[in-house]
């Protein structure tokens, strides 16, 4: 009579995720909900769900709700400083490389929504919690536009007109371009007439053109 086959359970075993994809997928989910819900708002115990991890987990990498804001900032920073630096090419004319790298910034603010708004949201300004950390952003940032701009006066570039979109962050942008460019260069703005809310993209020429000879000055 034939032997029956004996069948053997194995329990089988999960798969460890790596800490580095494990940090990112945390940092991902954070940085969503920061950027719609600001950072008093949002809560851990949703960002813990929407990484599928559990909250003591989030405070065992980063320590606390304040740590795991600032590890958001510095991804964020690194994203917007090498979408800057990458998107100028050093043997192009210096009036080009000024055009490039602010157009570098202009891409990252709409591209990277969320982590623009951790950089310079509400908390990262004046007398907010992480103030030191937003102050520290904004002059790396100002340093490197200044840098170009210096490159470019000797192109002979006199004026620099900002046109960001007529939207909230639109406005917030042209203002802290404009604080990095203050007293090197005349900095102006798209003069009003463009609906609030609208996309450059979509005015036509007649309505652009106004907007432009009637574009004032941000210094």
């Amino acid at each position: 009579m034939a032997s029956t086959p004996t069948v053997t359970s194995h329990t089988r075993g999960t798969r460890k995720v790596p800490r580095a994809v494990r940090e990112r997928q945390m940092l991902e989910a954070a940085g969503r909900a920061f950027a719609d819900r600001g950072f008093h708002a949002a809560s851990v115990d949703a960002i813990a769900a929407a990484s599928g991890i559990t909250k003591p987990m989030i405070y065992a990498y980063f320590g606390s709700k304040d740590g795991l804001y600032r590890a958001c900032m510095e991804r964020a920073r690194v994203r917007l400083l090498d979408a800057l630096r990458d998107g100028v090419d050093t043997s192009a004319p210096p009036d080009q490389q000024l055009w490039h790298g602010l157009l570098a910034v202009f891409t990252f603010v709409e591209r990277e929504h969320d982590s623009w708004a951790i950089l310079l949201g509400e908390v990262t300004q004046g007398t907010g919690p992480f103030a030191e950390e937003g102050a520290a952003v904004r002059r790396e940032l100002a340093a490197l536009i200044a840098e170009l701009l210096r490159r470019a006066a000797a192109a002979e570039v006199e004026e620099v007109v900002l046109a960001t979109n007529p939207t909230t962050t639109g406005e917030a942008t042209a203002l802290h371009i404009a604080e990095a460019l203050r007293g090197q260069v005349a900095v102006t703005r798209l003069a009003s007439g463009l609906p609030v809310g609208a996309d450059l993209e979509h005015a036509d020429e007649v309505t652009l053109g106004k907007a432009l000879a009637g574009r004032r000055s941000l210094e």
